[in-house]
């Protein structure tokens, strides 16, 4: 009984700091040029930031080890059933990423058998919930242009965010991620040590995250893309302990 239940407790914590991982990166689609632009003034560029991995996979930005573990259902990472404690399982990393806002602008070039389901999904809809906590949603008259957009800090000179690199950082957490999944496999090869992987993802992410925003707008360009994606992803983990344990 005692082993099963530290195998239990072992499998909670994996569980957590995956999904801790995976709403982290919920919005690594707005560490992207598209994004700024999608949101500046007199722009109408639609905002594809939710679907920003299957755009790069099939630019062949996205390496195909990490493309394909980011698209393997979450039960099969961790090896465990496809419903654990009443939460479904049997979605990916990636499609938190594109389910958050909804499937209406799906980009899979396969029929998505989740399409127009996974919102009803328990932990996608607390995904929703804890976005909707941190975000802001600032008046469309408070839009920054498209080349001088500026992260305000208070009491620091405002940071003019470099947007013709942000493609390139964002390329460059995929190779690193791709680096990590490789050292963070366990000695079977086969289990991921979900702990040394989110470790892996906070420092690939942190300094480019904080140079960019979760916000364009002005009223809430105080919002890093760092500040909201671990916010959102604190309170998601803190929620789903309660849950779970």
């Amino acid at each position: 009984m005692a082993v099963s239940n530290l195998n239990k407790a072992e499998d909670t914590k994996n569980l957590i700091l995956l999904l801790e991982v995976g709403v982290y990166l919920h919005d690594i689609g707005k560490l992207s040029a598209h994004f700024i632009e999608s949101k500046a003034k007199n722009n109408a560029t639609k905002d594809l930031h939710g679907q920003i991995l299957f755009m790069d996979y099939y630019d062949g930005k996205l390496p195909d080890t990490l493309f394909n573990f980011l698209s393997t259902p979450i039960y099969k990472i961790l090896n465990l059933p496809p419903i654990f404690n009443g939460l479904e399982l049997d979605f990916s990393l990636s499609q938190i990423v594109c389910a958050h806002h909804g499937c209406s602008r799906c980009f899979s070039k396969d029929p998505c058998p989740f399409k127009d389901k996974i919102e009803k999904y328990k932990l996608i809809a607390l995904l929703k919930t804890v976005d909707h906590m941190d975000a802001s949603n600032p008046l469309d008259v408070g839009k920054q242009g498209e080349k001088n957009v500026f992260i305000d800090r208070f009491f620091n000179k405002p940071l003019k965010i470099k947007i013709d690199s942000l493609d390139s950082s964002r390329y460059q957490i995929y190779q690193k991620l791709d680096k990590a999944l490789f050292d963070c496999t366990k000695n079977d090869g086969t289990t991921l040590d979900a702990r040394k992987f989110r470790k892996a993802v906070f420092d690939a992410t942190k300094v480019p995250f904080t140079h960019t925003l979760s916000e364009t707008r002005l009223y809430g360009n105080d919002i890093t893309l760092f500040d909201h994606s671990f916010a959102s992803s604190t309170l998601f983990k803190a929620y789903l302990s309660c849950f779970l344990n």
